[in-house]
């Protein structure tokens, strides 16, 4: 499965399962992911495909994680498109209550925006990505 386009109100998403396409609401969504001990807060978990049942889980890049391989790639610039989603969960305040500061607000540490000058050049139409595999 693959996200395809971050708009300001929504995520467009393919299931590759059953190949429909989701719009799926950014207020739906949070980062981080609890389960007993374990936690990741680089995670961020779609809804159930209407179509299939099926679910898919994003993982934002690592922070010590290098450049990608192969530079304007699907797989680069599907990554460059979670970061920036997830990013922008947590500037919105989106993340479960375990990766909350004292204050109970987002830490912002958790998020790895793109900057200015990578949208400008991977992504000149949109975050979107023009062909999908």
């Amino acid at each position: 499965m693959a996200i395809h386009e971050v708009i300001d109100d929504a995520v467009i998403q393919r299931c590759a399962n059953c190949k429909q396409d989701n719009r799926i609401a950014i207020a739906s969504l949070t980062v981080g992911i609890q389960h007993g001990e374990h936690r990741d807060e680089s995670l961020i978990t779609l809804p159930v495909c209407p179509g299939c049942g099926s679910v898919e889980v994003l993982r934002r890049s690592a922070a010590n994680e290098g450049d990608h391989p192969a530079p304007g790639t699907f797989g680069h610039l599907h990554r460059m498109l979670v970061d920036h989603l997830h990013a922008e969960l947590v500037r919105r305040d989106q993340v479960a209550p375990g990766f909350r500061n004292v204050d109970g607000r987002a830490n912002t540490v958790l998020a790895r925006p793109l900057t200015a000058g990578a949208i400008e050049r991977w992504f000149p139409h949109g975050m979107k990505l023009e062909s999908a595999p």
